[in-house]
């Protein structure tokens, strides 16, 4: 079945699906009443738990050897973490989107909060006192190849109380993301 076409040329070509076509199935949706992508995501409700932190970028020549120190061409911080951006793509594309993370009692945790409400995302960010919340340094060489350090913080320690606080944006929501970044006990709650 066709549902869609590639277009532009070699090495530089995009694939274009029909306009009734929802990507990921094998067959076009049924949009009787020719709603628009955006519609259709503001009907359905997406509720993300996962992981929400800080991410230091450095763009260099080439990685460091033992011992050897390399300096940076570019620096660049920006919060993230899989459940945030999953969370924020899905607001960016018109969903009505929840949010559980879990983040130490630190500046971090205050930036991710703003950055969130700041996309209108529904969400809740439980604070623990005296931890720290996650960090990772994405270090990406000339050729695009990419090393990276991540730092879970108290992230990994999210309990089954935690997810127990959310229960109602997860009942009223149609779907649930979860990444396998978080504690087994609130993956399996």
């Amino acid at each position: 079945m066709n549902n869609g076409k590639w277009t532009g040329k070699r090495g530089n070509s995009k694939w274009v699906p029909d306009k009734d076509y929802i990507p990921g199935g094998n067959k076009p949706y049924a949009n009787p009443k020719n709603k628009t992508w955006g519609q259709i995501m503001k009907e359905n409700k997406i509720a993300v738990i996962g992981l929400s932190g800080e991410s230091i970028f450095m763009k260099m020549d080439h990685f460091n050897e033992e011992g050897e120190t390399v300096i940076a061409d570019t620096y660049h911080v920006e919060y993230g973490g899989k459940g945030y951006n999953q969370a924020v793509a899905a607001k960016r594309f018109g969903a009505n989107v929840s949010f559980l993370t879990l983040c130490g009692d630190d500046e971090i945790a205050d930036k991710v909060e703003q950055t969130l409400i700041d996309e209108g995302i529904n969400s809740l960010v439980i604070k623990r006192s005296n931890e720290k919340s996650a960090s990772a340094c994405i270090m990406i060489d000339k050729d695009g190849r990419n090393r990276v350090v991540c730092y879970p913080g108290v992230s990994s320690k999210m309990t089954k109380e935690d997810v127990l606080l959310f229960e109602e944006e997860i009942k009223t929501s149609k779907y649930l993301l979860l990444q396998l970044e978080m504690s087994d006990e609130s993956l399996f709650e």
